[in-house]
């Protein structure tokens, strides 16, 4: 529940009913901002967990390349993050789900705007990513080692994956979800 200005200036002194402005206007823009996530996260195309894209999106990048002629430019990728049991027990589920994140919005920003890494449920994944950027992939998810801000040392995530070149034979986004 949100402070009244009027409110506020009518029953305090200007300092305090500066202050409960201030307070309103931060808490106005937060609850914005959390509406827009929701609604995005709504629309089911941003995972709430890891901030990268669902199935869905996923789907429409593919659909798009598709439709645009470029897929046979591109490689799909399937993993499943490799001791994520063990690493929640160590440090807790809040914290692994954060390094999870971590990790596969690392691999998003590695990709650029050559790819897409989309959560498809619980620690597995599928992404999209141009041909030639192979080898750096299978690099990236062999292991990498990722850390949260004010940690001393990191831990070392991997992921267990299967690659698909994607030919022009291939019909449909659902074929790769499929295989």
């Amino acid at each position: 529940c949100l402070i009244s200005t009027k409110t506020a200036n009518k029953d305090y002194p200007p300092e305090l009913s500066a202050g409960l402005n201030t307070v309103y206007e931060i808490l106005r823009m937060l609850t914005v901002r959390e509406l827009k996530r929701r609604a995005e996260e709504a629309r089911g195309k941003t995972d709430f967990v890891t901030g990268v894209s669902t199935r869905l999106l996923f789907t429409e990048y593919v659909d798009k390349l598709y439709k645009d002629r470029t897929i046979s430019d591109y490689a799909a990728c399937a993993f499943s993050l490799k001791g994520m049991a063990e690493l929640n027990r160590q440090v807790g589920n809040d914290k692994g789900n954060r390094l999870m994140a971590v990790y596969v919005k690392g691999l998003q920003d590695f990709l650029g705007d050559d790819g897409l890494v989309a959560r498809t449920g619980g620690i597995n994944f599928s992404v999209i990513f141009k041909k030639n950027r192979f080898d750096e992939i299978a690099v990236y998810l062999y292991g990498k080692i990722v850390s949260l801000d004010g940690d001393a040392e990191g831990r070392i995530m991997s992921a267990c994956a299967g690659f698909y070149p994607i030919s022009e034979n291939c019909t449909s986004a659902e074929e790769l979800n499929t295989t």
